[in-house]
């Protein structure tokens, strides 16, 4: 199995065209492909059209770490994002 996490969700992007490329070509060649998206958009259905299948979008847990913000602020983001990904219910803070 081979799992991609892709930052854009619109599929116009060359990443994203790219990818789904790759993907329709790991699939014929007998590949499983998965496809976690940080942000909503039509790409997912683009990768489900290649083969893959699509296993979580996350909406707004990334709203403020966009895709162009700098390193820094999207690697935080992404931390943020892992209880979702995983399913987990992240505890409440202290009060």
């Amino acid at each position: 199995m081979i799992m991609f996490v892709n930052p854009g969700g619109r599929a116009e992007g060359g990443a994203e065209r790219s990818l789904a490329e790759l993907i329709a070509v790991l699939t014929q060649r007998g590949h499983e492909c998965k496809v976690v998206l940080l942000a909503p958009g039509e790409a997912s259905q683009a990768f489900a059209a290649a083969g893959a299948e699509v296993i979580a979008v996350i909406h707004k847990d990334l709203s403020g770490a966009g895709r162009h913000i700098g390193p820094a602020a999207f690697g935080a983001g992404a931390v943020r994002s892992v209880p979702t990904v995983l399913g987990v219910t992240p505890p409440a803070p202290p009060t």
